[in-house]
């Protein structure tokens, strides 16, 4: 099995700041996303990559694909071809992120040293609630 990862949202101008003034700021997207890829085997492997190609080629696409220009109108048509012909819920999984929320589960742990989270997960995500409805100068 085969597991490629990919972020969205967590980077560059849209990621987590450090403001002069009020801290960290979460910018205009409080969210960021992870897109996963499964491929159980060599044959799906195969597959997948013929059905990328094939939308390459019907789309003359040379390169990279990114997701920032891939979903602006002009390009409809190829968003609506990956939906229809590509993806699916086998092997495309998709977990959205809030940040704050995040970034408080990697305070927990890091302080707690994981034993909250092992010893008793619904009251540590209890707590990395909490925490995440804290404003800018809390983080």
């Amino acid at each position: 099995m085969k597991i490629y990862i990919d972020e969205a949202g967590n980077t560059g101008s849209a990621g987590i700041i450090k403001d002069k003034k009020n801290g960290i700021n979460f910018v205009s997207q409080p969210v960021f996303a992870l897109g996963m890829l499964i491929i159980q085997d060599d044959a799906e492997a195969k597959n997948m990559l013929e059905k990328f190609n094939s939308f390459k080629e019907k789309f003359s696409i040379i390169g990279e694909i990114k997701g920032s220009t891939l979903t602006t109108r002009e390009r409809n048509e190829e968003m609506e071809y990956l939906f229809n012909h590509f993806f699916d819920s086998l092997h495309f999984k998709i977990n959205i992120y809030d940040k704050r929320f995040y970034i408080s589960t990697l305070l927990l742990r890091t302080f707690t040293d994981n034993q909250l989270f092992y010893e008793n997960t619904v009251f540590f995500y209890v707590q990395a609630s909490i925490l995440a409805r804290q404003n800018n100068t809390f983080f």
